[in-house]
């Protein structure tokens, strides 16, 4: 599924994401997890560039598409499937380091056929300082990343603000595997103004995975 929701903006926020991964996944390319962003797809006329003193901006920030200043994400990727375990990663489009599909820095793994879940924290930079960060907590190992040198935007404009919840559950590159494709069951997807509570958050999994049973 593919949906972006407009937020509040907002200059920092953590977002918890409660996910499974079933046992018919198998080695493939992976795919794409939900997110924090900024890519202008959240607004209601998304054809349409926004327009900031003058100047048009595209949506852009994900998809090959860089970012331009004012537009970033932060997705989180996955892949790298074992037996039982599926690897995890950033997937995040800043200003500054650039590349062209993203940033993919490892998370660790999660097992298969159980509910976890995931924290991502984003503080958005000073406009063009190298001082934003991008932080991630998992349910099984705790704080597993921690960066803290991202220009996100250049612009301090209300479109460069944390905006959208990339709510994306997505397969590829080119595929997840042979078939039948892997899956994957979502329940939900928390913001918060700070970290959250990780004993809340295990208590969530562990009713989860007590209905599955």
């Amino acid at each position: 599924m593919a949906k972006v929701v407009a937020i509040p903006p907002q200059s920092k926020a953590c977002t918890t994401v409660y996910v499974k991964f079933h046992d018919d996944f198998r080695p493939g390319d992976g795919g794409k997890l939900p997110g924090l962003s900024s890519t202008g797809l959240g607004r209601e006329h998304t054809a349409k560039p926004e327009l900031i003193d003058g100047v048009p901006y595209p949506n852009s920030g994900w998809g090959g598409r860089k970012a331009d200043g004012v537009h970033w994400s932060a997705r989180t990727g996955f892949g790298g499937w074992t037996d039982d375990r599926v690897s995890m990663h950033t997937y995040f489009y800043p200003r500054t380091p650039r590349q062209t599909f993203g940033i993919a820095d490892p998370l660790g793994s999660v097992k298969k056929e159980a509910w976890t879940a995931y924290v991502q924290c984003i503080k958005l930079n000073t406009p063009g300082e190298p001082d934003g960060s991008l932080f991630y907590e998992t349910l099984e190992d705790g704080p597993v990343y921690s960066r803290s040198d991202i220009v996100w935007r250049d612009r301090d404009v209300p479109e460069s603000m944390i905006r959208e919840m990339w709510i994306n559950i997505y397969c590829g590159g080119t595929n997840c595997g042979p078939n039948p494709r892997g899956t994957i069951s979502f329940a939900a997807a928390v913001i918060t103004k700070g970290r959250p509570d990780m004993k809340a958050i295990k208590a969530e999994v562990a009713r989860l995975n007590a209905l599955d049973h």
